[in-house]
């Protein structure tokens, strides 16, 4: 006879991804839910390709614990299959999706303010992008990419669209290293060998009426252009930038009208540390 174990291994064999990924987020609301009364908001990380499970998405890791430091802000995770195709991102934007108004829903998103803000690594800018472009996908206060391929056709972003970006009710915060040897190149790459023929750069740029859009660039430590900078993205210092921009914003109820927004007037210098003083940020507001 099996044991209790192999049989739970057993089912667990069976699941689809997609069983399996549903899993998982339905776990991550409860935990949600347990975590969220009394906060000011939820903070939701999300990874990229070929990331699924990544330490630094989960409450705790030293990326969430910077990135929520002192907002008082409760924090989950979205899963997705990480697949790097362009079917993949659709399939986990429709997820996304329906994570999203789970989340606001007041029986799991208990905190004292319904804001929501997503920070996603990589692909997973992407994810949010076609999640947030659904007419009946519910708004959230702010977006953070970090690392995101910003890939574009003729003008029109792909994965980004005007309606999406109006579904951000405080600003777009794209983070970006000029020695990411992975969100352009790479990305690039790959998108022409599975027929997505688009361009691909680390600027974000979508035409819309409401949401101020900032290109922040940073400086990881990397040398040369390496995949050592992508994954830099998601350390501790950059969690006490987004812990910053976040900050500010949940300061204020006046939005910052900028074109293009720079850490230190040119740079964030990573090699050091980064504190949560408001002078270590400089933006250039219009």
């Amino acid at each position: 006879m099996p044991s209790a174990k192999d049989i739970v291994a057993a089912r667990k064999a069976n699941l689809t991804t997609n069983q399996q990924l549903a899993r998982e987020n339905v776990n991550n609301l409860i935990n949600l839910r347990g975590q969220s009364q009394g906060q000011r908001g939820v903070d939701i990380n999300i990874h990229g390709t070929f990331a699924r499970g990544e330490a630094w998405t989960k409450t705790g890791s030293a990326f969430d614990k910077e990135n929520t430091r002192a907002r008082n802000t409760a924090s989950t995770n979205f899963q997705w299959s990480g697949g790097q195709t362009e079917a993949s991102r659709v399939e986990a934007g429709k997820q996304l999706n329906a994570f999203l108004k789970d989340v606001n829903r007041p029986t799991i998103n208990r905190s004292t303010s319904n804001d929501v803000n997503a920070i996603a690594h990589s692909h997973g800018g992407n994810v949010l992008g076609k999640a947030l472009g659904a007419k009946s996908t519910p708004s959230i206060r702010n977006a953070v990419m970090l690392g995101t391929p910003q890939m574009s056709s003729g003008g029109k972003n792909t994965s980004w669209s005007a309606n999406a970006a109006d579904k951000v009710r405080g600003q777009i915060h794209n983070i970006y290293d000029n020695k990411d040897a992975v969100q352009v190149t790479t990305a690039r790459a790959n998108e022409h060998i599975t027929g997505n023929m688009v361009s691909v750069d680390n600027k974000f740029s979508v035409k819309n009426s409401i949401t101020p859009q900032n290109n922040i660039r940073v400086e990881t430590g990397a040398w040369l252009p390496s995949v050592q900078a992508h994954s830099d993205m998601h350390d501790a210092k950059i969690g006490k930038l987004t812990n910053h921009l976040l900050g500010q914003d949940a300061k204020s109820s006046e939005r910052i009208k900028t074109s293009t927004a720079r850490a230190n007037n040119s740079t964030a210098k990573f090699h050091g540390n980064l504190n949560n003083r408001a002078s270590n940020v400089v933006f250039h507001k219009k």
